[in-house]
């Protein structure tokens, strides 16, 4: 389950405690209140509008709730609307203001094997292969009538698209992975088709509920739920899939953090070079110094997506500029920016706490007097 309460911090106690007791009890009565405790406090804390339309192959009435309480806890002041069950282009064809009925910031669109290509559940009663080959086409070129569809009525509405999770209540597995169009391949093209017209699009989104499932498991799925009411998560997976959905609709109101302040010890690498010195350092590709190449790995990829790496730390500069050359496995180098100069913590706190994220082996470092530096790739 993603971790929700960094997201509601800043609420009152009363209302992180309906929330959390929301979301481990899955239970109605408790997600309906901690909704009515979430509209009594002002717009301020509550956060931005956000008003989402659903579109959907199979019944998402009941989670409903759920769903509306973890987009709320973004935070955001939350107003979901379901479309008529299983009629996509029916409702996109028209135009947004008459399809909504009033502004969308964003519309997703859920769908699953079930209902889009159901013959693949039983390819021999079907045409195996061929007619299957030609039903499996009708749907690829229904992902890319859609995506015309929206753009054409709804220009300007971000369009959050799923991938389609395999399946987890069929027969005969193995077969299923033997063929272009078993179920699995089918799938897996059905899903390429989705990142294609994401990547072409502009302003079309991958909501990848395929890799969410695979991450929950089959402990995901409820037959017994997919029979009574056309809805197949388990009372667990329903936040858990309420949650994935929120996190991904949360760039719509959150802006992008474009500084993250590193910490160096035991964070770029294991061990305390005022302490042990340099050569004792952990670095390198065998554990541990494995786990800090990993690290920094990471922040040279976050380097090329545009984030500004800074170092923040109460070692010597000196001991940390040997370090930084000597290490014959550091992936980030040392650079000054020309405008770099020494900064107090208060200032720093000051200056970047609205889009800077910390990364260090403790929660927080109370003494930091280097200057701001970059960390980057030689020569980038």
């Amino acid at each position: 389950m993603l971790n929700y309460r960094q997201w509601i911090h800043r609420f009152p106690d009363q209302q992180k405690a309906a929330i959390d007791a929301a979301m481990q009890s899955v239970s109605l009565a408790k997600t309906r209140h901690a909704l009515r405790l979430l509209e009594e406090l002002d717009q301020e804390q509550r956060g931005p509008a956000l008003d989402v339309e659903v579109l959907s192959t199979y019944n998402l009435e009941p989670i409903l709730p759920i769903l509306q309480l973890a987009i709320s806890c973004l935070p955001s002041r939350a107003h979901l609307r379901l479309a008529p069950l299983d009629d996509i282009e029916g409702h996109i064809s028209r135009p947004a203001s008459a399809a909504t009925g009033g502004h969308s910031d964003a519309r997703v669109i859920l769908w699953r094997l079930e209902e889009v290509l159901p013959e693949a559940f039983y390819p021999f009663s079907h045409g195996f292969p061929e007619r299957l080959a030609t039903r499996l086409d009708q749907l690829l070129e229904r992902v890319e009538r859609v995506v015309s569809l929206h753009q054409r009525n709804a220009s300007g509405i971000p369009l959050f698209l799923s991938t389609i999770p395999f399946p987890i209540h069929f027969s005969n597995p193995v077969f299923a992975a033997q063929h272009a169009v078993g179920m699995f391949a089918s799938v897996s093209r059905v899903n390429q088709k989705v990142y294609e017209v994401a990547s072409h699009n502009n302003g079309v989104h991958v909501l990848d509920l395929a890799s969410w499932a695979a991450f929950e498991g089959r402990v995901q799925a409820d037959a017994t739920l997919e029979f009574l009411a056309r809805q197949p998560l388990s009372p667990k997976a329903q936040v858990a899939f309420a949650l994935f959905i929120a996190r991904s609709l949360r760039l719509l109101i959150t802006p992008r953090r474009k500084v993250l302040a590193l910490d160096l010890d035991n964070t770029l690498w294991g061990g305390v070079v005022g302490e042990d010195g340099v050569d004792n350092l952990k670095l390198g590709h065998e554990f541990p110094g494995n786990v800090h190449l990993r690290i920094q790995r990471e922040l040279l990829e976050l380097r090329h997506r545009g984030v500004l790496l800074v170092l923040l730390s109460k070692n010597n500069e000196a001991d940390v500029r040997e370090a930084f050359a000597s290490l014959p496995d550091m992936v980030l180098k040392w650079r000054i920016l020309p405008s770099a100069r020494s900064i107090g913590i208060t200032s720093m706190k000051i200056y970047a706490r609205p889009r800077t994220s910390w990364v260090s082996d403790s929660t927080v470092s109370s003494s930091w007097t280097i200057p701001t530096m970059s960390a980057s790739r030689s020569g980038s």
